[in-house]
């Protein structure tokens, strides 16, 4: 009997008074060729390349691994990434030389550009970056046939109280085209699937017009596509289909019955409205953002949990967490006690992105072994506004151009080293990247395999 194959564009379809919905599918063996290392049509399999940003920095001395190499004991502002340090590269000691340039701006651009933020002819900021950031240069590599070249998720809109475009998007396709992310769930929901309705709503918000949800609208599509794929597949299909139930019921939970309540709809996973960065949209947005990759909807991302120098408070932690907002007790405060619970609480959020990519199969690998994310911030310590130290760390193998478990320590080292490190490992064959005093003409040493 002949081999099934799919398109690795295939997806769901179905719909209800007069609207079609279109669901994407994960990556499935019957996409595959026969050995499981390239798609049926003969490409090469995708990877994806993403940024997590986290505002405010971190404490470099519980920060910093005590030993190189590989197989590194983790820090203990490290420990939440315990479950995927097989596959997490971190990098100290370097400086971030941008000079005399206002706190918390130079870290969004220097750091994703490797060049200083953009001045006008008087030497004024013009808000902005002078090259495009690291996720949009691996972009024109890998996404140019992707449905989105990329997306942009974000946590919390706590302000940083000042103005300029770097302060509130970590991603730039150039100086005057930034990606300014989504805080959203029910946004991003939509725009991910292109569509595809969310219970009691159709594409055009006509809202109880339709009291179905998304995988109602595609179950005999579904259904007739278990019938024809193998039983891995359909372990797969299924496991697919119950994350987005479980992820649509979230964000658009069903209407109570009118008895209970007018059949008023429960609330959902609203965005973040008190500048606390609650755990519910972190794990909504992270999963969305699982959804997406898994089905190869976008390659590229730039995730913002918190915009730089964020007055953000995270009163979920409970009594003795912090009493002011995390930007004035790191950045002006003196309790490193209530930072340290911050960055954990952060890391925690990040590893819950990590460990949901690193649960999603992909042959003999895992999403997370076929992606590479990097970590950035805009200052290595908030109390002193410092360059030194830079907190770097990349998640991920980028399927298998990257060693994981090390750490390599490189002091006042130029960081656009390790952006020119992943460009390359990408595919860009670049001899140099970034602008003056952060231009990098070589790799460093000791993260690719």
């Amino acid at each position: 009997m002949a081999r099934m194959t799919l398109s690795r564009r295939a997806v769901l379809r179905g719909g209800a008074a007069g609207a079609v919905v279109a669901l994407p599918l994960p990556r499935l063996g019957a996409m595959l060729n026969g050995n499981g290392t390239a798609y049926a049509s003969g490409a090469p399999l995708r990877r994806t390349f993403g940024t997590w940003f986290f505002g405010n920095g971190v404490i470099p001395d519980r920060w910093i691994p005590r030993a190189e190499g590989n197989d590194f004991p983790l820090s203990d502002q490290l420990q939440p990434l315990a479950a995927i340090k097989p596959k997490l590269t971190v990098v100290s000691g370097m400086q971030l030389k941008t000079g005399r340039q206002s706190a918390h701006s130079y870290g969004t651009t220097g750091a994703l550009t490797g060049a200083k933020e953009g001045k006008d002819s008087g030497g004024k900021s013009t808000g902005s970056v002078q090259l495009p950031t690291i996720d949009q240069v691996v972009a024109d590599l890998i996404a140019k046939d992707a449905p989105r070249r990329s997306f942009q998720l974000g946590v919390t809109q706590a302000t940083p109280r000042t103005h300029g475009d770097m302060y509130f998007c970590s991603s730039f396709t150039s100086p005057t085209q930034p990606n300014f992310p989504e805080f959203d769930p029910a946004v991003a929901w939509k725009a991910l699937l292109g569509g595809a309705a969310p219970a009691g709503t159709m594409p055009d918000d006509r809202v109880g017009q339709v009291r179905k949800s998304v995988l109602d609208l595609i179950r005999r599509d579904a259904g007739r596509l278990q019938a024809r794929v193998g039983a891995e597949d359909r372990r797969r299909l299924d496991q697919h289909l119950e994350g987005l139930r479980d992820l649509e019921k979230r964000i658009f939970p069903p209407p109570v019955p009118a008895a209970c309540a007018n059949g008023a709809a429960a609330p959902g996973v609203a965005p973040d409205t008190k500048a606390e960065a609650p755990p519910a949209v972190n794990k909504a947005m992270a999963d969305l953002l699982v959804l997406a990759l898994s089905c190869d909807v976008t390659r590229v991302f730039a995730f913002m949990f918190s915009y730089p120098a964020a007055h953000v408070h995270f009163r979920h932690l409970g009594a003795g967490a912090i009493g002011d907002d995390f930007h004035n007790t790191l950045c002006h405060g003196g309790d490193d006690a209530s930072v340290h619970r911050g960055v954990i609480y952060e890391l925690q959020c990040f590893a819950y992105l990590l460990e949901r990519m690193d649960a999603v199969v992909e042959g003999d690998r895992t999403l997370l072994d076929n992606s590479c994310v990097l970590t950035a911030t805009c200052v290595a310590y908030g109390k002193t506004h410092q360059r030194e130290e830079w907190p770097i760390m990349i998640a991920g193998r980028a399927g298998g151009a990257l060693k994981g478990n090390v750490h390599v320590r490189a002091p006042l080292d130029n960081p656009t080293k390790v952006l020119l490190t992943l460009a390359n490992a990408y595919g860009a064959n670049l001899p140099q990247l970034g602008k003056d005093d952060l231009l990098a003409t070589a790799e460093l040493p000791g993260i690719r395999a």
